[in-house]
C-alpha cells in the first residue's frame, strides 16, 4: 500500500515527507440510532487546534466543526476535540441518544470515560465532560 502511495504522489508531482505507514480504515455499521462522533487534535510548537465529524449510525454526515484552541498540548486538543463535538451533538439537540466516540488518542478516550486518571492539566475541559 505504501508503494502505490508513493507511486501516486511521484506521478502526481506531489512531494511527500511521509515516514509513518499508512493504515486503511474502514466505516463500521453502528447500532441503530447511535451517534458517531470522531475526532482528532493536533499540537505543534505549543499551538494546537482540533475538529470532528459527527455521523448518523447509517455513516451519514450531520456535522462537522474545527477550533483553533491556541497555546496547549496535544492531549489537551485531543480532549477539547471531544468536548467539542459533544458540545455541537447538544447543541443540535441530540440528547439521550448512546453516541460512539472515536479518536486516535487512547488516552484522551480513556480520561473522557473516566477509565484512567487523567493528567491534572486536563481537568478543566474534562469537568465539561463528565
Amino acid at each position: 500500500m505504501k508503494e502505490n502511495y508513493e507511486n501516486w504522489t511521484i506521478l502526481c508531482g506531489a512531494r511527500t515527507h511521509h515516514t509513518s505507514p499508512l493504515f486503511l480504515f474502514t466505516w463500521t455499521r453502528q447500532p441503530d440510532g447511535a451517534l458517531v462522533l470522531n475526532t482528532d487534535g493536533v499540537a505543534m510548537n505549543g499551538v494546537s487546534a482540533g475538529g470532528g465529524i459527527l455521523r448518523n449510525h447509517q455513516g451519514r454526515h450531520l456535522a462537522n466543526f474545527f477550533h483553533f484552541y491556541g497555546e496547549g498540548t496535544n492531549n489537551t486538543a485531543e480532549c477539547r476535540a471531544i468536548l467539542d463535538g459533544l458540545t455541537l451533538g447538544k447543541s443540535l439537540d441530540i440528547t439521550n441518544i448512546q453516541i460512539h466516540i472515536h479518536t486516535d488518542s487512547k488516552m484522551a478516550l480513556q480520561s473522557c470515560t473516566r477509565q484512567i486518571k487523567p493528567p491534572w492539566h486536563l481537568m478543566t475541559w474534562l469537568r465539561r465532560i463528565w
